[in-house]
């Protein structure tokens, strides 16, 4: 059986662009997109799906207000949901942050308008 030289595989130790990807680091915690797991330090933080989404969508907007309506329909696109499922998936980041609804290190809620992540984001490439 003869052998395919003309494979697109990366040559060992060297990766491809595809294979490179962000995690995002704030104040001593990464949430990483791709294992879709936050953690602080080396501790795994436990989030549910939705919570995790709720944050991944936060941080892409970072600085920006995300009204309620945009976020509900990021995070659920086709399900129709209450605003409270929201607010509990915010309420679950600001556990996992250790951050009260006043302290706004993490996500600020913007009264009738939606919410905002403050916090500054590094992204690194692993």
């Amino acid at each position: 059986m003869p052998l395919n030289y003309n494979c697109d595989l990366p040559l060992a130790g060297h990766m491809s662009d595809s294979d490179v990807h962000l995690i995002y680091e704030f104040y001593g915690f990464r949430a990483d997109p791709l294992t879709r797991r936050l953690f602080s330090g080396s501790e795994h933080l436990s989030l549910t799906p939705k919570a995790f989404d709720t944050l991944l969508e936060l941080i892409a907007n970072r600085g920006q207000i995300v009204s309620k309506s945009d976020l509900i329909n990021a995070v659920w696109a086709e399900t129709a949901v209450e605003e409270n499922n929201l607010t509990q998936q915010i309420a679950a980041l600001r556990r996992a942050f250790g951050e009260r609804a006043i302290d706004h290190r993490f996500i600020v809620s913007v009264p009738g308008r939606g919410y905002s992540f403050v916090a500054p984001v590094v992204e690194v490439e692993v």
